[in-house]
C-alpha cells in the first residue's frame, strides 16, 4: 500500500532522483502526493569558469524541476541556501 503523501527532504537539486527516484516514480504513479523539499540552491559544482553561480543555481533548479515533473513529483519547493553553507543552527533542546 502507497502512502497518500510523501515529502522527500534532500540537500541539493537531483539528489532526490540519484537516492529514490525509483520510489519516487512508483509512488506518484500510484497516487501518491510527493513533495520534494531542496535545502540548498546547487550553486557550487561546475568545471565551466564563465558559470555564474546564480547562473549555475538557475540552471540546476529547472532541471530539477523537470526531473520532478517527468517523475510526477506534486510539488518542489527550493529553500535556498548557498551549498556547503550550512550551520548547525538548530536551538538545543536545554534552551
Amino acid at each position: 500500500m502507497n502512502p497518500e503523501r510523501a515529502m522527500v527532504i534532500i540537500a541539493h537539486p537531483d539528489d532526490a532522483e540519484f537516492l529514490a527516484g525509483g520510489s519516487v516514480a512508483l509512488w506518484a504513479r500510484n497516487s501518491t502526493a510527493v513533495t520534494y523539499a531542496i535545502v540548498t540552491n546547487g550553486d557550487k559544482g561546475t568545471d565551466d569558469p564563465n558559470l555564474t553561480s546564480e547562473e549555475l543555481a538557475a540552471i540546476r533548479e529547472e532541471e530539477q524541476r523537470r526531473a520532478a515533473q517527468r517523475l510526477g513529483v506534486a510539488q518542489v519547493f527550493f529553500l535556498g541556501y548557498p551549498d556547503s553553507m550550512l550551520q548547525p543552527t538548530a536551538p538545543s533542546p536545554n534552551a
